[in-house]
């Protein structure tokens, strides 16, 4: 229950206009990430470290449990959903994630700052997201590490500030 209260926060700190692409959250500064935003991230694209948190942040935002999960690393996708491959999700699973996330009726997700530090193979990705829902407005903060293995970037652990 604390990791999927995490998962609520997450959705509260997210959310313009951006042309084309999107290739890193640096981008999105400031720009609300409205489905046609989302729709310019890369979807299970591990190769960088940006395309790679991408994914994990439209998943947060859609309720789209298979996005969120696919950029963890397989030790962290039993630890937050009981399960290492995504193959292993049942449609269940995924009704209750979506069900969850889009049940907070955050909204209007916005992206205030990210910051990125890559060191060999390692980076830690840092970035804050306002939401919305009726007159509330949260603003939190993320922290990602990320590690390249076999020539795909995955998420080792991730944190909030609260």
């Amino acid at each position: 229950m604390a990791k999927r209260m995490t998962v609520v926060w997450m959705v509260i700190w997210m959310g313009g206009s951006v042309a084309g692409a999107v290739t890193n959250l640096s981008q999105c500064i400031g720009i609300e990430l409205t489905p046609a935003v989302l729709s310019e991230f890369p979807e299970r694209d591990n190769s960088t470290p940006e395309t790679c948190m991408l994914g994990f942040v439209k998943g947060v935002v859609t309720g789209d449990l298979p996005l969120f999960l696919a950029p963890l690393s397989d030790e962290l996708r039993a630890e937050e959903a009981g399960v290492s491959a995504l193959s292993m999700l049942t449609p269940a699973m995924t009704n209750d994630f979506r069900n969850f996330v889009l049940g907070e009726a955050f909204s209007n997700h916005v992206v205030r700052s990210c910051a990125e530090t890559v060191s060999g193979g390692e980076a830690t990705i840092r970035f804050s997201m306002e939401s919305q829902s009726g007159v509330l407005v949260k603003t939190g903060g993320m922290r990602a590490t990320l590690s390249e293995t076999g020539g795909e970037w995955r998420i080792t652990e991730w944190d909030v500030d609260e």
